[in-house]
């Protein structure tokens, strides 16, 4: 008697093979799904803090002059905000409009959130932008004031916006790959869940 004909004739069986495979499917995209969320969250988690890591040092090497003019001391910046389209830039825009100081990496292009609603948490905006070289950048920015000493105004100051920018092509791939290997070890996982059932029955 054929797998087929014993199947039919044991309906029962049939059944308990499919209600277990459909739930072993429900249960291993559910668990994909959570995974691939957590991880996910986590190498954002760690790319953020590695930008707002260089946002500190940004603002730590950025000094003022007696009109509030930015004086940028390059020693506290580092060096992968040299090559061109790097993937890796940094701007210092004045608040309002006018000439920003930007990295070298970023060679004549300018910084500029876009794209998601940005979001603001403990004085840092994090949204993301568009790289030089068409790179989809993660882009963290806050706010600054520069008091002016040269007037005899007390609350006069200048305004500055600094930015740092990184692409997020090896973050995307480290996810993907992460995906890639997640998806396959559940097929394995899931056909194995199944064929045990099946031999159960």
């Amino acid at each position: 008697m054929s797998l087929a004909t014993r199947l039919r004739l044991n309906s029962l069986a049939g059944r308990l093979i499919a209600a277990a495979a459909v739930w072993t499917l429900f249960a291993l995209v559910a668990g994909g799904l959570i995974l691939s969320n957590a991880f996910r969250d986590s190498v954002q988690g760690d790319f953020d803090d590695e930008l707002r890591t260089d946002l500190d040092s940004l603002v730590a090497a950025a000094g003022h002059d007696a009109s509030g003019a930015i004086q940028l001391d390059p020693r506290y910046l580092s060096s992968k905000y040299q090559r061109a389209y790097s993937g890796d830039y940094w701007q210092i825009a004045p608040e309002g409009g006018g000439q920003a100081l930007i990295s070298h990496s970023l060679l004549d292009h300018e910084v500029a959130l876009a794209g998601h609603q940005p979001i603001a948490r403990a004085g840092v905006t994090a949204g993301y932008g568009e790289g030089p070289d068409g790179q989809y950048l993660r882009v963290l920015a806050r706010r600054i004031e520069f008091p002016i000493i040269a007037t005899a105004k007390p609350d006069d100051n200048r305004v500055y916006i600094f930015y740092v920018a990184a692409d997020t092509a090896q973050l995307n791939l480290r996810i993907a790959e992460f995906n890639g290997t997640l998806i396959w070890s559940f097929v394995i996982l899931g056909l194995g869940l199944v064929a045990a059932v099946f031999l159960q029955v």
